[in-house]
Formats: C-alpha cells, structure tokens, sequence
C-alpha cells in the first residue's frame, strides 16, 4: 500500500508526517450524495531518507502486515467475546441456571475486556514494530 505525506516535523532520527486517509470511492463519488469526508492524520516514521521539513514523501507499507495487526486488534477480543459466551451457556446451562442466556452475555462482555486487555498487554511489549509498518521509500519533491 502507497501513500503520500508532507514532513510537519523533525525529532532525532524521526519524521513526523501528515497524511490524508485514502478512501474506497474518492472525494466526491456520484454514488453518494454526501460525499466521503478525507481525514487527515499525523504519523511518525523513521526518517531514514534524510527528508526535511515540507518535504512531499512517499510512504509504503506491506499489506500482509497491516492485515495481521487488523486482526490482533479486532479478532482477539471478539474470540474472546465469542468463547466467553458459548463457553458461559454450556457451563450454566449445565449446572441448571434458568436464564443462562443472559448471564453468559455478561460472561462474554467480561471475556471481551479480557480480550481487549490481552491486544494492549501485546502492543505493550512490541512498541517499536509500529515503526516497522510504514517506511519511506523517496521523497517526492523538495522544499528548499
């Protein structure tokens, strides 16, 4: 996946980039009356292109890796929703609870929180793989 950004800052050996979120349809698509609203966003990559500030910089990143931490982020917590409540329904139901539907959609919203605890305890112990996802390839055109 490419994308363009504009450099904003520069720290140490890092690059702070403002980049525009790419859309499905584009700006103004004929098929929606409103329109797709372009968000901007302010990343940080290393700067390992020797780029300066208001330089126009071409980004890239592996898709393959996007998609595993897509799924990190939101599969986890929903198997862990998901075994919370069928694991909590079989449980209770077999120890005779009458409203054992209820209760393990309690049990798998706690399961859910787990799950979410579990993705932040792991992105906790990987803090430098984010700087491994986005990578400048070239700078674009220069601002002198």
């Amino acid at each position: 996946m490419e994308q363009i950004g504009v450099v904003t800052n520069l720290t140490d050996q890092m690059a702070h980039l403002k980049i525009e979120r790419q859309t499905a349809c584009g700006e103004h698509c004929k098929g929606c009356p409103v329109g797709c609203e372009i968000k901007e966003h302010n990343i940080v990559v290393p700067n390992s292109i020797g780029a300066k500030v208001g330089d126009r910089v071409e980004l890239q990143s592996e898709s393959k890796l996007i998609l595993k931490y897509i799924f990190i982020i939101y599969g986890v917590p929903f198997v862990f929703l998901l075994v919370g409540i069928f694991l909590g329904n079989f449980i209770l139901k077999s120890m005779g609870y009458v409203s054992h539907e209820i209760m393990s959609v309690g049990i798998g919203a706690i399961m859910l929180f787990l799950g979410l605890l579990t993705v932040r305890s792991i992105d906790k112990r990987f803090p430098d793989r984010s700087k491994q996802i986005i990578k400048m390839v070239r700078i674009i055109n220069e601002i002198n």
